[in-house]
């Protein structure tokens, strides 16, 4: 397959885009993935014991050896708060004994909350998800006619009504799932995330690279092409409501497309639209500033300091009075080292947290103080949770500047802060929304997916918009294609 003409080019590494592109190559569209890395993402993945993601990897005919690479965590993730530690697992039995032991006054109103979710997830949440992202006014409406139908309203206010302790347990839960903000005013969201299916975790070997690995091959297997060596910009060439092709920076020739998925952050996507009368309305609708943005460090230590009763994905919550921001919410991942720099530093810990989007980031040394005294609060708050781990803990990333001649655990000079920020505002966070960002645009032929499209539904929204979009874009060819 040359870079001359594509059916369809895909532009960025999220996975929605590529495990649509995947299903289109399958049906015998030739397929370009331009792969634009994006920040280093973590090795246990929520949602891989989905029935979708199953079935994908089914009707894509993924052999069954890849399989082993994706691992069910036996306990999913903990929420530490300051008065409890529960374990979080598939097994309904098992969290409602949890429950029994940190909430046993609520342990009844739990048990019927988990079996409820179930059963509402079966009959009402899954079929709406199918719905959506739509793609015209028609769906919409139906959309939000079928939606108003179902009881949720009686669970939205139960849940509002739970004391600060368990609302905390809950909206950290989906906080961590869906890495998005939460909100009960909406309850499709509870009904969505705190399903069996949808809490679970995994450990994928070989991280996020290796779970779209599965469906880049795939798209390779299927005549489709992987361009290696990524151009670091592009230009799109437009005639009236349609994208004629792609001009990568570097190559002298347009790649022609009859399709082009936008598969990175919304950003990327409005950067490189033609500023006209057809998409100014558009961009306006997407331009808003994130509601927060997720920030990780990095540290090394030893598997011998690390409490028994950690998980590999640990939530940790200091006040449940307070939002769940900044330093009150840290997602820690704990991550042993194949190939450890040193016998006693074989376990990688990662340490996320989410400040405002309208943060400001920038390399001043004000700026960078003020990162380094939340790191050192960071620090601390892990070395309670781990309090043999005095002396046997080292920040790895991000260093501050003036030790930016030491190398970060991947061999790569550390910047200083420069990286950290940069990794930040590729993480972007938006506030759920239905039709944020659209999956159709003013041009015919471009569809919106990326990490924004249904984010706050976590995996579960990633598969159903790649799902939806390679429908969408298959409808349209199967009445031009002879059947």
């Amino acid at each position: 397959m040359s870079l001359n003409f594509a059916d369809l080019v895909v532009l960025g590494d999220d996975l929605s885009g590529i495990t649509a592109g995947s299903l289109l190559a399958k049906r015998g569209m030739n397929v370009l993935l331009m792969d634009r890395p994006s920040a280093r993402r973590p090795a246990s993945i929520a949602g891989l014991q989905s029935q979708n993601f199953k079935t994908l990897l089914g009707r894509l005919g993924v052999p069954e050896g890849r399989f082993r690479a994706i691992k069910p965590n036996p306990i999913s993730f903990q929420i530490i708060l300051p008065d409890h530690r529960i374990d979080v697992s598939a097994d309904n039995n098992a969290l409602i004994s949890e429950f029994e032991r940190e909430f046993p006054s609520e342990v009844d109103w739990a048990r019927q909350l988990f079996a409820e979710v179930e059963d509402t997830f079966k009959h009402e949440t899954k079929p709406l998800l199918k719905m959506i992202p739509w793609t015209n006014w028609r769906e919409k409406r139906r959309f939000l006619k079928q939606k108003n139908n179902f009881g949720w309203p009686r669970w939205t206010e139960e849940l509002q009504q739970l004391s600060p302790e368990l609302q905390t347990f809950f909206k950290a839960w989906i906080l961590f799932i869906a890495g998005n903000p939460t909100s009960f005013i909406d309850a499709m969201q509870p009904f969505a995330l705190l399903t069996t299916e949808n809490r679970s975790t995994s450990m994928v070997s070989g991280g996020w690279h290796e779970l779209k690995r599965l469906f880049i091959e795939k798209i390779e297997y299927f005549g489709g092409r992987v361009l290696d060596e990524t151009p670091s910009d592009y230009t799109l060439e437009t005639e009236n409501a349609r994208i004629r092709g792609v001009a990568f920076e570097g190559y002298h020739l347009t790649t022609r497309c009859r399709y082009l998925m936008g598969n990175g952050p919304v950003a990327d996507l409005l950067a490189h639209l033609p500023q006209n009368f057809r998409t100014k309305r558009f961009c306006r609708s997407l331009n808003r500033t994130p509601s927060s943005r997720e920030f990780t460090i990095q540290f090394l230590t030893s598997s011998a300091v690390l409490p028994e009763p950690m998980c590999q994905d640990i939530i940790l919550v200091q006040d449940t009075e307070q939002p769940l921001i900044d330093t009150n919410f840290l997602k820690l991942q704990v991550i042993p080292l194949p190939d450890p720099p040193a016998p006693d530093e074989d376990v990688l810990l990662q340490a996320s947290y989410f400040l405002p989007g309208a943060e400001l980031l920038e390399t001043s040394e004000a700026t960078i103080e003020r990162f380094e005294k939340r790191h050192a609060l960071i620090e601390t708050q892990i070395k309670k949770l781990m309090p043999f781990s005095q002396g046997k803990i080292r920040r790895l990333f991000p260093l501050p500047s003036i030790n930016n001649s030491q190398e970060d655990l991947f061999g790569n000079p550390m910047d200083d802060y420069s990286r950290f920020f940069q990794q930040a505002v590729h993480e972007t966070r938006f506030p759920p929304s239905y039709n944020f960002p659209s999956l159709t645009t003013p041009f015919n032929n471009l569809i919106a997916l990326g990490p924004h499209q249904l984010g706050w539904l976590g995996m579960a929204g990633r598969l159903q918009s790649a799902i939806k979009a390679a429908d969408y874009i298959w409808s349209r060819e199967s009445k031009r294609r002879p059947m």
